[in-house]
């Protein structure tokens, strides 16, 4: 058994639900379960508890005023003393993404010598690196925590190659992918999947689902626009639409006002996405811009066939045509014609879908993402 002591400091964690929380809660449980000891440091929002048991994980939220600048600040310096006042209860620190809490991180570090390890979560002009530079405290954040850092965890090469040109020590950086849980999202027969769509009261007619945040860059817009080609060929086809974010009124409106109004569905946050993804045909990511996706690893490991937009991350996972399909980012026709194409009934979706089950299974799966970062910090606790 393991019995490493982690520290997990995360800006925003579990209920608050994004791709960086997601992956933190999956990491922090399975970790727990395999005998580290975990414990997640985060900021403490209104109406909820300072402390709680999440997964088996202790979660202590700590003091921060509010959002914004002020709250950024105060959370620094109450997770530096804290890491700081309680440094003989934990062995190294896991930090994610490249902001303020990485820096309170490595003012740890300076002061009392636990090793940090960063993890990068996204690419493009939503990554790390691509929101940073445009403002100057952002470029100091970066050019700051491009030294003292033990390791640096990235889940795709595309991630690895922006922050090397942004100067980030090459030797330090460590290539571990997402996980998902494949125990969760897994395959469901005919049976469990038409029982599944009498629950939640879905059609027996083809769906689609799309799940992500409802935010400028996800591409929802041009799904929307992509799905009138589809409506015109596969007029019964019903497209979900799982998530919340600043677009979700405007897109909603939109789809009110025009012939899609009965076919697709925006319905919020789901606490178990999986049963929606289990009862559907197929997944869509029509993204513009992407790390490595959670929400595509969930669709892939209910073995579902998919289509993505073809950025370098997803092309990673997604081994065109064998376990699914990329469209050109940014181009609804094409994306449209995709979703068609796994539509018509001559496409063997079954076998696309499991063999994007596969590939989760043999490279994303949580419990083997856990192993290596386990192996990650048992090499750089033996380092002097």
């Amino acid at each position: 058994m393991n019995n490493t002591r982690l520290i997990m400091l995360i800006a925003r964690f579990h209920p608050v639900v994004g791709g960086t929380e997601k992956q933190a809660l999956a990491l922090a449980g399975q970790l727990q379960e395999n005998g580290l000891g975990v414990q997640v440091l985060t900021a403490r929002l209104k109406g909820l508890p300072k402390q709680e048991t999440i997964k088996g994980v202790q979660v202590r939220r700590l003091f921060s005023a509010g959002a914004g600048f002020l709250g950024t600040w105060t959370f620094m310096i109450s997770s530096f003393l804290y890491l700081t006042l309680n440094r003989k209860n934990y062995d190294l620190i896991q930090v994610f993404l490249a902001g303020s809490p990485a820096i309170s991180a490595k003012f740890a570090w300076k002061m009392i010598g636990k090793k940090v390890v960063l993890k990068l979560g996204g690419a493009g002009p939503t990554g790390d690196v691509g929101t940073a530079v445009r403002t100057g405290w952002g470029k100091r954040k970066l050019n700051y925590l491009r030294t003292g850092i033990a390791a640096y965890v990235v889940p795709t090469r595309e991630i690895a190659r922006e922050i090397t040109d942004y100067g980030f020590p090459e030797n330090k950086i460590r290539h571990i992918a997402n996980g998902v849980d494949a125990d969760r999202f897994r395959p469901v027969s005919l049976e469990e999947k038409v029982e599944l769509r009498r629950q939640l009261k879905l059609p027996w007619r083809k769906i689609v689902a799309c799940s992500g945040r409802l935010e400028p860059g996800k591409g929802m817009e041009i799904l929307l626009t992509g799905w009138e080609n589809v409506y015109r060929q596969f007029p019964e086809a019903h497209l979900l639409i799982l998530g919340e974010g600043r677009l979700k009124q405007d897109l909603a409106w939109r789809v009110a006002g025009s012939e899609l109004r009965e076919i697709v569905h925006f319905l919020g946050l789901i606490e178990e996405p999986e049963k929606y993804l289990q009862c559907s045909d197929l997944f869509v990511l029509p993204s513009l811009a992407e790390g490595l996706s959670n929400a595509l690893l969930e669709a892939m490991s209910c073995g579902l066939p998919v289509v993505a937009t073809e950025l370098a991350g997803t092309k990673e996972v997604i081994n065109a045509p064998v376990n699914g399909l990329l469209a050109r980012a940014g181009d609804p026709g094409d994306l449209g014609e995709k979703i068609c194409t796994l539509l018509d009934v001559k496409t063997d979706g079954s076998a696309m879908g499991a063999a994007a089950r596969a590939t989760v299974q043999s490279g994303y799966a949580i419990k083997l993402i856990a192993q290596k970062y386990e192996t990650l910090y048992q090499n750089l606790l033996k380092e002097v």
